[in-house]
């Protein structure tokens, strides 16, 4: 199989990184027949899915907490956090329960399940969470040619690696939690109704829709703002998350959530950025990609490419300049990667007048 850089990443840096690694076929016959496991797991897990079967207690079998206290930082305003670090270092196999109430994402072939439901540890009264279930059964199958080292390798990651990449982006982003991105409640190794051994990734509950759900006006008027002056927000946020070591990867509209509860102070907090599945390391070429990633979302909810270049120019323009333009650029020049960009959304609207010239 194909040497996964991000995956050994992440688990150089976790401790006990031997819950999140999977025993994998090394070869052709093993991996065809460790294909069909996985098609007849799926079959029992689809024959009564999870969602028919709420509430439904998960049974825990191992966990994986985070190491370090949270931090916090001054400029950031944080969310209450319903788990103290006490009472989730009080937590085991033995006196934990994590229940699925509600479904929020069941399908297959994605990388993982998501419910709303609630945590309980010892006496402790129950919480609110999200519980995101990297369940092997329901995700992508892998192709033949993964196990054969007779032909270019494939890379394809296992639910077990995806689960990792998260732990690790959360926990070198401990000072973002609960401000830009949620709490983590830690990992949780679960046997689940069907006998199929999971590992879950419990998360403070959000009370919002993604981007995706919503449009620009019902955004603005949320935020007080217009998206540049909220893309300001995020910004310095990315570039935190890059200083670091973590570059989210899969920045779209399914991954930005809007929060129903806004704060007065700044309205903008409640966007929080989630799912870090797809998380790499910074600093190895690809530290543009966030920003990139948020500029074709503002042009994705139709603020036109004008105006996100004179957005730009403004703040390249100012003294002092902030100091997250450094991801659109390189030492050798500050701007290439805008430059870039917007060459290419230049062309991409050309070719779109033309288009819409041939159809009249």
């Amino acid at each position: 199989m194909m040497y996964d850089d991000e995956v050994d990443v992440a688990l150089q840096y976790l401790p006990r990184p031997q819950f999140f690694v999977q025993t994998l076929p090394q070869n052709l016959e093993d991996g065809k027949r460790f294909i069909e496991d996985l098609k007849q797991l799926r079959i029992v897990a689809m024959t009564q899915p999870m969602f028919e079967l709420l509430p439904c207690d998960l049974s825990v079998v191992d966990i994986w907490a985070h190491p370090q206290k949270l931090d916090r930082d001054a400029s950031y305003r944080y969310r209450p956090r319903p788990f103290e670090d006490t009472q989730l270092a009080a937590a085991s196999p033995g006196n934990t329960v994590i229940t699925l109430k509600k479904p929020i994402r069941t399908k297959v072939d994605t990388h993982s399940q998501v419910y709303k439901g609630d945590m309980r540890i010892g006496s402790e009264k129950s919480r609110e969470v999200f519980v995101k279930i990297y369940q092997q059964s329901l995700r992508g199958l892998p192709e033949e040619r993964c196990f054969d080292d007779n032909t270019w390798p494939v890379l394809w990651r296992h639910a077990g690696s995806s689960a990792a990449l998260e732990a690790w982006a959360y926990n070198q982003l401990t000072v973002l939690q609960g401000s830009m991105i949620p709490y983590s409640f830690g990992f949780y190794k679960v046997e689940l109704p069907h006998k199929e051994v999971s590992i879950v990734h419990v998360l403070e509950y959000l009370d919002g829709a993604t981007l995706r759900e919503t449009d620009r006006i019902t955004i603005e008027k949320r935020l007080g703002c217009s998206l540049l002056h909220a893309a300001e927000y995020i910004m310095p946020r990315l570039y935190r998350m890059q200083r670091l070591g973590i570059i989210h990867g899969d920045l779209d509209m399914r991954n930005i959530m809007l929060l129903r509860s806004i704060a007065v102070e700044d309205p903008r907090s409640a966007l929080v950025i989630v799912d870090f599945n797809e998380a790499q390391p910074s600093g190895d070429g690809n530290d543009f990609m966030d920003a990139l990633d948020l500029l074709a979302l503002l042009r994705e909810l139709g603020v036109h490419i004008n105006d996100i270049e004179g957005w730009y120019l403004r703040h390249a323009n100012s003294n002092p300049r902030p100091e997250w333009l450094a991801m659109f650029g390189t030492r050798l020049r500050d701007d290439i990667y805008f430059t870039l960009w917007m060459r290419r959304m230049r062309i991409e609207e050309k070719d779109l007048e033309i288009h819409a010239r041939i159809k009249s």
